[in-house]
């Protein structure tokens, strides 16, 4: 119900972004514009001196007269009838004056009317008088600042329709998943799937849906950048192209324009400014859409946050970049051609977009990934400040527009205050009971050592839920952090117990907040507290690997408790027969055996009996492989590290007779292990990996090569292959 809620807010926040005195279609007004732009050129006698400009036209029968006689001489009956109703809202708002009605202002014309060129006429009139028909036929009877604004938009809205095509594109490979994992094929039916559509399909992950972008890096970042996937850059590269296309082509620039008559510089400049304010502010309800925990993209395409972050991130440096030229032509046409500019800072409007364009040009280098990593409270403290900051500055900066572009801005605080909205509806739901007195919800428990130490917290959620593999819930813990941290913990495994949900984290102590916890538990007497945290979630999207026969899962490091999940959900599938799934692979590669004892005793020691599982270590640390449990384990020598897994685990499985468990010395060998998992696999095969950088960069490539339509490789059908990143 709240991703609905949310689906409707990002919609109608889009709708609100365009309120009136923007749209898309030519104001059917916009000859009678015309005619004033060109009236307007001159003096006229009865317009009182220092009198304010819609008071002196509203007001002046020479210059009513003229605008009603060129109108009737250009424009049709409807064109006039919209023009002169604006017109007359101008005077009654600004001018305090009506018009007279169309038929008032016609009875007035003399029966012979005088045409002029205002371009060249200089003094004042004294009669009635229309513009030489030459300049307005030249401009097709319109106002061209007008058609250039309505292009403008145009070009804005733009950047919703790519967005809403790559969402489209995300759904469609959303739904064929589902349909693929719903329906599986028969595996002797795999060579049958290779037609032209199977082909493509295998050529499209092999070459776009898989790789990244180019090279071999992806997971790990390329200096300050992330790298995306080739399918992510396409969109990346398709929005930046597009952003500086529609910044640059299309501008109606000539010598008689009657704003800079034979300025052609100016012109550009202006229009360029506007231009690319425009599609800025179009592209800010976009920025805060994308950067939201409850993502409704994130909810149709089932993309991963780090994903959704990636276009966050893109779009944020084109707004800026677009603020930044904006702010460049502005500057350039008060320092060159009005030369007033030191005075500018006198106005309200004016400074207030001095300084956003500053706190804007200020979040860019502090969001650079180093920070993020190494000082993320920080980070998201001053970005959650800049960027509020950047609204209100705007808001005062578009005021001269009489509200025209407050619908952009309201719209980026309606996506932001109900995202907040619904991050504290889902702490209460899942933690009301602990705000009752002594309402402790959480056993926090530490074991090993104090050096390898690794924390579980089992939190009983105060209403039942029904957790799946993939999610991740927000942590807070007011008494033990500062009270508006919050930390994402990735669901290891749950359990109902007397109608309770119970949800299982593992917490491997970093710096900052798990470090605080770490020393809490050390002070206890049995190394273990109970705790009241508040729980925000469920986060995250699923994957489905109940569709398929054979799952490969790949794991580094604390990159296990990605992993985990999966094995617990495919245990309780196993259970109740809800699956297809007859075999299952872990590779574990870890340093730290202290760590996986710890692992195999507790997570690992119930898994389905068709789990094989292979630990790879580096470590030599006897008395922490002697703790292994005897039973559930085997060791292979180095030279066996390269051996077939599949056949060591055979002969561990022959002894327990369950769960087959088998430790291994060296670094997996990923490819080795991926092509003899496809060849003793029957029917389809899942792949997903979670680990360091390197790793998930080797699986990525070596799954791309595996693809293929010739004999030897694997059709995109019969493999899929899962990514799980974190990423923050």
């Amino acid at each position: 119900m709240s991703m609905l809620v949310t689906a409707l807010l990002c919609f109608t926040s889009v709708l609100a972004a365009k309120p009136d005195g923007i749209s898309l279609k030519l104001d059917p007004g916009n000859c009678v514009y015309a005619c004033l732009d060109a009236l307007t050129l001159v003096q006229y006698s009865d317009i009182p001196v220092g009198a304010s400009y819609y008071t002196g036209y509203c007001n002046s029968t020479i210059f009513v007269t003229s605008l009603i006689s060129c109108a009737d001489t250009y424009c049709t009956p409807e064109q006039i009838d919209a023009g002169w109703k604006v017109e007359n809202g101008y005077c009654v708002n600004y001018g305090f004056v009506s018009l007279p009605s169309i038929e008032e202002a016609r009875a007035k014309v003399p029966g012979n009317v005088e045409t002029v060129d205002t371009l060249s006429m200089t003094g004042q009139m004294y009669r009635l008088r229309s513009p030489r028909d030459i300049r307005l036929k030249m401009c097709g009877g319109k106002s061209q600042s007008l058609v250039d604004d309505t292009q403008h938009q145009a070009f804005g809205w733009t950047m919703y329709l790519l967005f809403g095509s790559a969402i489209i594109v995300g759904m469609i490979d959303r739904v064929y998943a589902w349909f693929v994992n719903k329906y599986p094929l028969h595996e002797d039916r795999f060579e049958a799937t290779q037609g032209w559509t199977g082909k493509m399909y295998t050529l499209y992950r092999k070459y776009f849906g898989v790789p990244a972008l180019f090279g071999y890096r992806r997971a790990q970042p390329w200096g300050w950048l992330s790298i995306p996937t080739r399918l992510q850059g396409f969109w990346v590269f398709a929005y930046v192209i597009i952003n500086i296309v529609f910044c640059t082509v299309d501008y109606n620039l000539f010598e008689d324009n009657l704003y800079w008559p034979h300025q052609i510089a100016v012109q550009r400049w202006r229009y360029v400014s506007d231009r690319t304010a425009i599609i800025c502010f179009y592209n800010l309800p976009l920025l805060w859409c994308l950067a939201g925990r409850n993502d409704v993209f994130l909810w149709l395409t089932g993309w991963s946050y780090a994903t959704m972050n990636l276009f966050h991130r893109w779009v944020a440096r084109m707004a800026t970049v677009q603020a930044l030229v904006h702010s460049a032509a502005w500057t350039w046409l008060y320092v060159s051609f009005y030369g007033n500019y030191a005075a500018q800072y006198k106005d309200l409007w004016w400074t207030a977009g001095v300084v956003a364009m500053v706190t804007m040009a200020l979040i860019l280098p502090l969001s650079i990934l180093p920070l993020r990593h190494k000082m993320y409270e920080f980070f998201l403290l001053i970005h959650i400040a800049l960027a509020l900051a950047t609204l209100v500055l705007l808001w005062y900066h578009v005021q001269v527009y009489d509200g025209a572009y407050n619908g952009f801005i309201w719209a980026c605080v309606a996506v932001w205050c109900f995202d907040r909205a619904v991050r504290l509806v889902r702490v209460f739901v899942l933690s009301f009971k602990t705000f009752k007195a002594g309402g402790f919800n959480t056993m926090g428990t530490m074991t090993g050592s104090q050096q390898h130490g690794l924390i579980r917290l089992d939190v009983t959620t105060s209403i039942n839920l029904t957790p799946r593999p993939g999610q991740h819930y927000f942590l807070y813990t007011p008494r033990l952090f500062n009270f508006w941290e919050n930390h994402p913990f990735t669901l290891a495994s749950w359990n109902q117990i007397d109608g309770n949900t119970h949800l299982h984290f593992m917490v491997a102590p970093q710096r900052g907040a798990t470090r605080q916890l770490q020393r809490k538990l050390r002070r206890t007497e049995n190394g273990s507290v109970m705790l009241r945290v508040l729980i925000e979630g469920p986060y995250g999207s699923t994957h489905n690997l109940r569709g398929f026969d054979t799952v490969l899962l790949i794991a580094g490091g604390s990159g296990i408790t990605a992993v985990l999940p999966y094995l617990h959900d495919l245990h309780l599938a196993d259970c109740s027969s809800t699956s297809h799934v007859r075999r299952i692979i872990l590779i574990w590669a870890v340093k730290d055996m202290e760590y996986a004892s710890n692992v195999l005793k507790h997570e690992l020691s119930e898994v389905s009996s068709m789990t094989e599982v292979n630990i790879y270590t580096t470590s030599k640390d006897e008395s922490a492989i002697q703790a292994l449990p005897e039973s559930d384990s085997s060791s292979s020598s180095d030279e066996n590290a390269r051996s077939s897994m599949g056949e060591n685990a055979e002969k561990v499985g022959e002894e327990k007779g369950t769960r087959r468990s088998t430790i291994k010395w060296g670094r997996p060998l990923l490819k080795e292990i991926l092509d003899e998992g496809l060849m003793k696999s029957h029917g389809r095969v899942a792949v997903m990996a979670c680990g360091p950088n390197q790793m998930m960069d080797d699986m990525r490539k070596i799954v791309a090569h595996a693809y293929g339509t010739k004999r030897g490789k694997v059709s995109g059908s019969r493999m899929e292959y899962f990514e799980e990143q974190f990423a923050w």
